[in-house]
């Protein structure tokens, strides 16, 4: 495997600990929420940085033949960005407005997801599958954000009906509870767009 692709997954490692430092850091001051072992920000960069790379060297150790788990341990490094992205920008707009439900709620996660497409999108076809046509491009991000809103949509149904129809559950504040509902979108829509982006889009 080449050293850029290393280098690529330190700096995927170091923007991932940056955003999840700010995401923890609103967690604290909002709600008084800290995540054992990782209140230090230095600590934080350091373990991002470092298991990105060594996350990526052992699955080609372990499946350097298999070219699609090695894909799919890239798609997951990139899939923690865009994940940190659009939930920074979700809880960025909660934070600014005050509004945590409803329909906002709804269209906050549409802008959050519509930032994080195309950073998936820059990441997922140069590094992940490898891509550097870049002639097709209008008409391959297009499809690529069809796969994607497809996505979305699995992840708005879901969101709606946990935050919206279910409605804080276990004790949880309605903050917490909007990025439970966040969260569990995200899960069911994680292997839609893998086999979609591989299949569909950037199939050789």
């Amino acid at each position: 495997m080449k050293k850029i692709t290393y280098f690529l997954s330190f700096i995927n490692g170091l923007i991932c600990g940056i955003l999840a430092f700010f995401v923890l850091r609103y967690f604290h001051l909002k709600e008084g929420f800290v995540l054992p072992l990782i209140g230090d920000r230095f600590f934080l960069l350091l373990s991002a940085c470092i298991l990105f790379p060594l996350a990526l060297f052992i699955a080609n150790f372990l499946f350097q033949k298999i070219k699609s788990l090695l894909q799919l341990v890239k798609f997951l490094e990139v899939g923690v960005l865009n994940t940190l992205i659009d939930n920074g920008i979700l809880n960025f707009l909660m934070w600014k407005t005050g509004i945590e439900k409803g329909g906002f709620y709804l269209i906050f996660i549409g802008i959050a997801f519509t930032i994080a497409t195309v950073n998936s999108y820059c990441w997922n076809k140069f590094w992940t599958f490898e891509k550097t046509e870049t002639r097709a491009v209008p008409k391959e991000f297009g499809a690529f954000y069809i796969v994607t809103v497809i996505s979305l949509l699995i992840r708005e149904a879901i969101a709606h009906g946990v935050v919206n129809i279910m409605g804080p559950q276990f004790g949880l504040s309605p903050l917490l509870w909007a990025n439970v509902g966040w969260g569990i979108g995200i899960l069911c829509a994680f292997m839609w767009n893998f086999l979609g982006y591989k299949f569909l889009i950037f199939k050789k």
